[in-house]
C-alpha cells in the first residue's frame, strides 16, 4: 500500500502516507519496506530528514534480506538487495554526527531487546 501512495496510483503522490504504511510493514520485518523507510528518511519530499532513523531501517533491511537469502538459499536478487542496504547504511553512517549515531544505536538496542 505504501508503494501505491508513493507512486500516485491512489490519486496524488503522498510520501508521508507511504512512509506510514512502509513503517507498519517494516515493523513486521518486511525488508523492502524497511529499505523504503530508510530512503524516505534520507530526504523524501514532506518527510523530515532523520539520518538516525534512516540508518536504523537500513541496518534492519540488510539483516532481513540476508536472513531471507540464507533461509531460502537464494535467489541472488535477495543478496543484491542486502548489498544495496549495506551500502546505503554505510553512506548514512559516514554523514551522521555523534548525536545521530547515539540515537541510531539506542533505537537498534530497543528493537533487538523486543523484536
Amino acid at each position: 500500500i505504501g508503494n501505491l501512495h508513493n507512486s500516485g496510483d491512489l490519486g496524488s503522490v503522498d510520501v508521508r502516507t507511504a512512509l506510514e504504511w512502509w513503517e507498519k510493514a517494516a515493523n513486521q520485518n518486511h525488508a523492502p519496506a524497511q529499505y523504503n523507510s530508510g530512503q524516505a528518511y534520507l530526504g523524501a519530499p514532506k518527510v523530515k530528514r532523520d539520518r538516525a532513523r534512516a540508518y536504523f531501517w537500513f541496518v534492519l533491511s540488510a539483516d532481513s534480506y540476508l536472513d531471507m537469502y540464507l533461509v531460502n538459499r537464494g535467489p541472488e536478487i535477495l543478496l543484491n538487495h542486502a548489498a544495496d542496504a549495506i551500502v546505503a547504511r554505510d553512506q548514512v553512517w559516514e554523514d551522521m554526527g555523534w548525536w545521530a549515531k547515539t540515537k541510531a544505536f539506542g533505537k537498534l538496542q530497543a528493537w533487538w531487546a523486543n523484536p
